[in-house]
């Protein structure tokens, strides 16, 4: 029987034995570094959205507090859609807040993000419109209040848009919070639409007593 001639073979042996050394040690420290870059990107996308939630969350209050404050103001059957209009918006808003903060406590979970101060999840309630006794008629104050919340219209649908594109382990949470979002930002269109139809009818209104004082019989 011919024998194996094994001293052709110890190259081989050695350059395997090498490869598997080299494999052992040196992809720890490696290892390491990349999961410390991982966490460090993860906490990253969490502050993020942290950060954005929170502007959002900023923006519902100013869009409360405007809409609210525009009610004071609106009256009739214009004012009842207006109204009707702001319950859908503030409930809408409701919707969308309970999702990102789904989000935001799926993506503190999984990057072991610790936010410096902890969002707690605020009630949007606009008001109601107040009875016909406690209105004002302030068209400024409706016109100003109406450039307001097309304004908060645009910031809205820009955070929207980083809120779709976020990174990060949101769960479900984060594609039905756009879902709401996008929902707010539909009845927020209306809702301004609404105001201006109704600011525009009230002066006419307006303009048609005042003119039937003067002897003008164009709104007769």
């Amino acid at each position: 029987m011919k024998k194996t001639d094994l001293a052709g073979t110890k190259p081989l042996y050695l350059f395997v034995g090498v490869l598997a050394i080299t494999a052992f040690f040196v992809p720890v420290p490696t290892r390491a570094a990349d999961m410390k870059t991982d966490r460090a990107a993860s906490a990253a996308d969490a502050a993020k959205f942290d950060r954005l939630t929170s502007d959002i969350t900023q923006v519902f209050r100013q869009i409360e507090t405007t809409g609210s404050e525009i009610a004071v103001h609106l009256q009739g059957q214009a004012g009842t859609q207006v109204n009707s209009s702001l319950q859908r918006t503030s409930d809408n808003m409701r919707a969308a807040l309970h999702e990102l903060h789904g989000a935001l406590e799926s993506i503190y979970a999984s990057s072991q993000y610790n936010p410096p101060n902890a969002q707690i999840l605020p009630q949007m309630n606009m008001g109601m419109l107040r009875k016909s006794g406690e209105q004002s008629w302030n068209f400024g104050a409706i016109e100003a209040g109406s450039s307001a919340m097309r304004s908060y219209q645009a910031r809205l649908a820009a955070l929207t848009d980083e809120v779709q594109t976020a990174r990060g382990d949101f769960g479900v949470h984060r594609d039905r919070a756009v879902t709401r979002l996008i929902e707010t930002l539909q009845s927020l269109a209306q809702l301004n639409h609404l105001i201006g139809d109704a600011a525009q009818a009230m002066q006419r209104n307006e303009q048609c007593v005042a003119g039937m004082f003067s002897g003008d019989t164009k709104c007769k």
